[in-house]
């Protein structure tokens, strides 16, 4: 009995098989886990590729093959936020394509507003974006933006317009930076030029000395840098100042004349054409007499006074005669006429002699 209770009693060595089950669960486990892990770094490398390669499409403004790319990537990673964004911007890239393509025909039917109101709604939509592709895709929209402007300026230019006109659209051209723009506006500084000069140079041939400067300094206010401007402004200057000191000088000369002319006309007004004494029919002794206005302005209440001497030197008579016309204009004649009812003596005897003139200036 002993040795069967050692027997009995001895450890079982064999394997127990309830172990298998966890023992296969976990190796499936760990296969599925695996092959998940190798499934998903396998879809974000497939996400990856592509998603460079839209990178790459991107670069090269293909937008269309950018947008089937970043799809596809994210049909293995659907949390891609970069392949998100991207897309949005290759789809929104794409759209922005196809609409610059018809601005030509906006231009041709001459819808200026209508094609920068689209450029701007673009640009406007670019602002949610950044990085190298997006700052080119800018310039696509700032070049169509200026190539827009130079057509309607092109537009306006071939219409009737004014010179005010003029200035507005040189600062619309001077401010699109390419060699076109450049070229549309030396044209109009120049255009400008040639009305101030000309305008300017009318001014001066009036010495209207002040108007001609305000053209000049108009037009340099366009083209500083005008030589042509310049110079004439230096001409006006001289011009002027010349003017003035003939002017002045002229003043000065009016005065002196307008200061002879009034001694003149104060002192030496009237001639003295004729005086002579006759007999009547009725035996009186009459003065007769012519005198000349040798004034520039008229004169009037001319009063001659004279005395009738002797052949001894004696003075007989005296007398004060107003001559008339009333008033005499500058080189009129008028007359003086007075009878002696006491002077017996012959004409022949007799000498009249004209003492002192007096008349009134106007």
């Amino acid at each position: 009995m002993t040795e069967q209770i050692k027997k009995r009693i001895k450890p079982d060595k064999s394997f127990n098989r309830f172990w298998l089950i966890p023992i296969i669960s976990l190796a499936i486990c760990l296969i599925i886990m695996f092959a998940y892990h190798l499934i998903q770094n396998h879809r974000l490398t497939m996400a990856i590729d592509l998603y460079k390669e839209g990178e790459h499409h991107l670069s090269e403004e293909n937008y269309e093959a950018a947008v089937t790319s970043f799809k596809e990537a994210l049909t293995y990673q659907h949390h891609f936020s970069e392949a998100k964004t991207a897309l949005q911007f290759a789809e929104k890239a794409l759209q922005i394509t196809l609409e610059i393509d018809g601005i030509p025909i906006l231009l041709e039917n001459e819808e200026f507003d209508k094609a920068l109101s689209l450029v701007e709604e673009n640009d406007k939509q670019l602002r949610n974006f950044q990085g190298e592709v997006v700052n080119e895709l800018v310039s696509i929209l700032t070049s169509q933006r200026d190539m827009i402007n130079i057509e309607q300026i092109k537009y306006t230019l071939e219409e009737d317009h004014t010179i005010d006109d003029l200035k507005v659209i040189l600062w619309e051209a001077s401010s699109i930076n390419n060699d076109e723009a450049e070229k549309i506006t030396e044209d109009i500084q120049q255009e400008i030029v040639d009305y101030s000069f000309a305008e300017a140079s009318e001014q001066l041939n009036k010495n209207y000395f002040n108007d001609a400067l305000l053209f000049v300094e108009d037009g340099l206010k366009y083209a500083p840098h005008s030589d042509k401007l310049q110079s004439l402004q230096q001409t006006i200057e001289k011009e002027k100042v010349a003017f003035e000191t003939a002017e002045l000088e002229r003043i000065e000369q009016a005065i002196i004349l307008a200061e002879e002319e009034q001694a003149f006309n104060e002192h030496e007004a009237v001639e003295v054409k004729e005086a002579t004494l006759e007999k009547d029919d009725q035996d009186r002794l009459v003065v007769r007499g012519e005198i000349k206005s040798q004034a520039t302005v008229p004169i009037q209440s001319i009063f001659v006074e004279y005395k009738i001497v002797n052949d001894d030197g004696d003075v007989l008579e005296t007398n004060r005669v107003f001559a008339f016309p009333e008033r005499l204009y500058p080189k009129d004649v008028g007359t003086f006429e007075f009878t002696h009812y006491d002077i017996n003596q012959r004409p022949e005897d007799l000498t009249i002699e004209i003492e002192k003139i007096t008349w009134y200036i106007d």
